[in-house]
């Protein structure tokens, strides 16, 4: 079954349009194509995506804007709820809740604990710069569609579940390639039913590379040219309450690019990044 994703908004990419650099530094343009979407293959026309999820420090910089030129309410809304860290784990991260999205080390890591009503107001944000220093056309950023983040990962290997393109969780040389959980071949076991199972798991200590996030540019650019799109941490689309590619304490299946995931309000291990098409 074939579904088109169009919207009478969108229209080809113009070669006569010119993106500022820093735009064309960090939004990766991918072409349309294809993306296998639960079982139904859809059309899925050329966008630009932001190449990482969004940082502390380039969300602080809306925040900075909407502190001058913001009402109450908007400010409101696109507050972090950084006590998220306390209550979203069993023994809590109390460092994280009062460093993680303040701290200088952690500029570059992705934002998180933001609503998706947050996330879609710093899209219009950053809509609004981008067309403010564009000679001609127009932009309208976004969420992406969960079929725009599988075609931004899979490309035209629709089967692909990795941004990598195989199954392998490594690189030849031996690093992840992503950041999830890792559960060691010494803790997995058969039970007496043949049906695998892991065994003495600390769940503190299956982190892999990282102390819970990585920065927002980490391990290798994959597909056309994207960080994270598995693992780090899951991303809002432009469906409520659904994040997809799974986080930070997320195993491998679960962080594939048809990953979905529920969360509510506000997560510390929800994300995003936004998406742009160009506009009459």
């Amino acid at each position: 079954m074939k579904i088109l994703i169009t919207s009478i908004a969108v229209i080809l990419l113009s070669a006569s349009i010119k993106l500022p650099k820093d735009v064309k530094e960090d939004y990766q343009f991918v072409p349309s194509g294809q993306a296998v979407v639960n079982e139904d293959t859809v059309s899925v026309q050329s966008f630009y995506m932001l190449n990482h999820e969004v940082t502390n420090g380039e969300y602080a910089t809306f925040l900075g804007w909407l502190e001058k030129n913001g009402t109450d309410e908007e400010k409101s809304v696109a507050a972090i709820r950084s006590n998220n860290w306390i209550t979203d784990f069993k023994n809590g991260i109390k460092k994280y809740a009062e460093h993680y999205h303040s701290h200088e080390a952690y500029l570059d890591y992705p934002v998180v604990n933001v609503t998706h009503e947050a996330a879609v107001m710093y899209c219009e944000w950053i809509e609004q710069q981008i067309n403010g220093v564009l000679k001609s056309g127009t932009v309208k950023v976004r969420l992406p569609k969960h079929a725009e983040v599988i075609r931004a990962g899979a490309g035209d290997s629709l089967k692909a579940s990795y941004a990598w393109k195989d199954f392998h969780m490594r690189q030849p040389s031996g690093e992840f390639r992503g950041n999830f959980l890792y559960v060691p071949q010494s803790k997995i076991t058969r039970d007496g039913e043949g049906k695998f199972e892991v065994k003495s798991i600390d769940y503190g200590k299956l982190q892999n590379t990282t102390d819970i996030t990585a920065p927002s540019k980490s391990y290798w650019k994959f597909s056309y040219g994207f960080y994270n799109l598995n693992g780090n941490v899951a991303e809002m689309i432009d469906e409520h309450g659904v994040a997809v590619g799974g986080s930070c304490f997320d195993y491998g299946y679960d962080i594939r690019l048809q990953s979905r995931k529920d969360y509510d309000d506000a997560s510390s291990l929800v994300g995003f990044r936004p998406v742009f098409t160009f506009v009459g």
